[in-house]
């Protein structure tokens, strides 16, 4: 009787953990959890979710994978994980933020309950607030060479800039 119940229930976990095998991206599951999709980008290759614990996995195509929103860098590990809830991800790993010349790992992402015009990435004990609305559409990854062209473009414009 044990071992029939055991079985049952490892057919059950096998069952609702969600995997791109099915229709659901994970950028569809995000906002069932107040998130906006975009705080994952769009290289995502596979990804493995668990709704009894909520761990989540999530395997990106690229690395390093760099997203540019505003003033702050993301980088992205070829695997990025946590634990999804209703309104963050905590223990999240393999999510860096850089602003001005600091890196940081980024240790959760949350949003207000009830949503409001707010995204938090907690590194450490600070929060980094940015407007939600950076997130609402999918970012693709740029790789280091691409990500460097664009800021050298960027500083090639500034003296034009400045003299006109």
């Amino acid at each position: 009787m044990a071992s029939s119940i055991t079985i049952l229930s490892t057919l059950l976990l096998l069952l609702f953990t969600i995997t791109p095998s099915q229709s659901t991206s994970i950028q569809e599951i995000l906002p069932q959890f107040g998130l906006p999709p975009g705080i994952i980008p769009d290289s995502v290759t596979n990804y493995t979710f668990n709704p009894e614990d909520g761990e989540l996995q999530v395997e990106l195509r690229e690395q390093p994978c760099y997203v540019q929103l505003d003033d702050y860098l993301l980088s992205y590990d070829k695997r990025v994980s946590g634990f999804l809830k209703l309104g963050s991800i905590t223990k999240l790993t393999g999510l860096r933020m850089k602003r001005y010349l600091f890196w940081v790992d980024v240790d959760e992402i949350k949003v207000d309950l009830p949503p409001h015009n707010l995204i938090y990435f907690q590194v450490g004990f600070v929060n980094r607030k940015l407007d939600v609305q950076l997130f609402q559409s999918l970012h693709s990854c740029s790789s280091s060479k691409r990500l460097f062209n664009k800021l050298l473009h960027q500083f090639n414009v500034m003296p034009q800039l400045i003299m006109d």
